[in-house]
C-alpha cells in the first residue's frame, strides 16, 4: 500500500475502439431518507424504482448501440453501514437478460487491492458515477464521466460534478435518453487529462501519516 501511495499508477490512457469499450459503474442504492427525507415515503419508493429502470433501459440503448460494450459494476462500499453496492448491483441487473449478458462481474466477490481499483478507473473508456468517491477517482484518471446527482442539487456529489464541468443528470428528473446520449458521447470522446493527481487526494495523504506512525 506504501508503494501505491507513493508511485500510483501511471496513466495510460488509449483511445477506446468501437470493439473495446468499456463502462465503469459507480453506483449505489438511493438512501431517500437520508436524502429527501420531505418527500412521502411512497412517492420516494416509486422514484427510486423509476430511477432504477431509467438507468437499466440507458443502459439498454447503449448496447444496441455498442453491442461488444464491457459493462463493469464496481462496488465503491462493500460495507453494511452506507450500503453495500455488490447487492444493489446483483438485485438491479437480476431481472435484465440483455444488461446481464455484458457483464463483468469480477469485482462483485471479495474486495480488491486499491492498485486493481486505481488501474480500473484508468483503463474504463467512460464511468456512469453515483458515489462521491466515484467521481473522484474517475476525475483523478482522467476517465470521462457521467455523475448521477442523487443528493438533488443539495449535497457533494452535485458540487463536485459542477466544479468541474461534468455531465450530470439530477436523479429526480433522469430519463433514459438523456442519460443514454450522455454516456454515448462520452464513451467515445478523447480521454481527458487528470484534473489531479490520486497522490493530491487527502485520504491519500492520511493514508501515509498512517502508514509512517504505524
Amino acid at each position: 500500500l506504501q508503494h501505491i501511495v507513493n508511485n500510483p499508477p501511471a496513466l495510460q490512457k488509449e483511445l477506446p475502439s468501437n470493439s473495446n469499450l468499456s463502462l465503469l459503474l459507480g453506483l449505489r442504492d438511493w438512501p431517500y431518507l437520508q436524502y429527501a427525507p420531505q418527500m412521502d415515503p411512497e412517492e420516494a419508493e416509486k422514484l427510486k424504482n423509476r430511477f432504477e429502470g431509467e438507468v437499466v433501459s440507458a443502459l439498454e440503448l447503449l448496447l444496441n448501440r455498442h453491442p461488444d460494450l464491457t459493462i463493469i459494476p464496481f462496488p465503491m462500499c462493500t460495507n453494511h453501514i452506507g450500503g453495500d453496492d455488490r447487492w444493489f448491483y446483483r438485485r438491479l441487473f437480476r431481472d435484465n437478460a440483455t444488461v446481464s449478458a455484458a457483464l463483468d462481474l469480477t469485482y462483485l466477490g471479495p474486495e480488491i487491492a486499491p492498485s486493481t481499483a486505481v488501474r480500473l478507473f484508468q483503463t474504463a473508456s467512460a464511468a456512469l458515477t453515483m458515489r462521491y468517491h466515484s467521481l473522484i477517482f474517475a476525475l483523478a484518471a482522467g476517465t470521462g464521466a457521467v455523475s448521477i446527482d442523487y443528493t438533488l442539487s443539495q449535497g457533494k456529489v452535485y458540487s463536485l460534478a459542477n466544479k468541474y464541468d461534468v455531465l450530470q443528470l439530477p436523479l429526480d428528473q433522469l430519463d433514459r435518453e438523456s442519460l443514454f446520449e450522455m454516456l454515448s458521447e462520452t464513451l467515445i470522446s478523447r480521454p481527458s487529462r487528470p484534473l489531479f493527481e490520486f497522490s493530491d487526494l487527502k485520504f491519500m495523504k492520511a493514508i501515509t501519516a498512517s502508514i509512517s506512525s504505524s
